[in-house]
């Protein structure tokens, strides 16, 4: 009887230990063919450009941060390439700049950079429900930098 017990209880933890288990990863997930669509659409807010540089004055040497305010209109449609947007971003109703065929994850995020050193930049893009959410960042030689952050909503 004692060793039927042993037996049975050895058979169970056997066939416990040798179960397989179903492990799912991130990359393992599959997003909806049109995830994109989800972005796709008119935002509009304002945006601030700035930019960071030494400056002499009477006194010397001094850092010196500027910043401007400007109304941003972006228009995002699906890009040519696969997984891609691209933004038709219009400042202050004139100036307009395109970034065509930003590869966007399923979770809605683009980051990109370029360069190195003095000349080194980057691109960061997130969507949210109903936000865009961009910052552009470029190096202008050693001691300066220049930006544009927003964070807009959806029309």
């Amino acid at each position: 009887m004692k060793t039927k017990l042993i037996f049975s209880l050895y058979m169970c933890v056997m066939l416990a230990a040798c179960r397989e288990v179903e492990v799912f990863y991130l990359s393992d997930l599959q997003p909806d063919a049109d995830y994109l669509s989800n972005w796709t659409g008119a935002y509009e807010g304002i945006s601030d450009h700035w930019r960071a540089a030494p400056s002499q004055n009477d006194t010397g040497w001094t850092f010196l941060e500027t910043h401007e305010d400007k109304a941003v209109l972006v228009n995002v449609q699906q890009g040519t390439l696969d997984s891609c947007l691209t933004l038709t971003i219009t400042y202050n109703q004139s100036t307009v700049v395109t970034n065509e065929n930003l590869k966007i994850s399923f979770l809605g995020t683009h980051y990109s950079s370029w360069g190195g050193g003095s000349g080194a930049g980057s691109l960061s893009v997130t969507f949210t429900d109903d936000s865009l959410h961009y910052h552009y960042f470029q190096k202008c030689g050693i001691p300066c930098s220049s930006g544009i952050d927003f964070k807009i909503r959806k029309n």
